[in-house]
């Protein structure tokens, strides 16, 4: 599903690595498609947590952000979610990334 807004797209939100376990590197990408006076204005990223294990976030503004995978006992959930914005317009999407022990 792409969040759209007149020129303003959030097409695709990617986790690596694929299978996260307790205590690595995560990195979270965004693939956002802006029409062309909306790039020129320039695009803001604001990435927030809204749910799972507290998580300490790295390039909360910028097009990735990261992070280093909570311990956790069993399989926990966490879910990012992504703003962008350009002008008076933006996209909102989120991503549910399944953390391993």
């Amino acid at each position: 599903m792409t969040s759209t807004n007149s020129g303003l797209s959030i097409d695709a939100l990617v986790y690596s690595p694929s299978a996260p376990r307790s205590g690595y590197p995560v990195s979270v990408s965004a693939s956002v498609t802006a029409s062309s006076e909306l790039a020129a204005a320039g695009i803001r990223y604001v990435w927030t947590q809204t749910s799972g294990p507290a998580l300490a976030l790295t390039g909360t503004t910028a097009e990735s952000v990261s992070f280093t995978a909570p311990t956790v006992s069993s399989t926990s959930n966490v879910v990012l979610s992504l703003s962008v914005s350009a002008g008076s317009l933006s996209a909102t999407r989120s991503i549910l990334i399944s953390i391993e022990p």
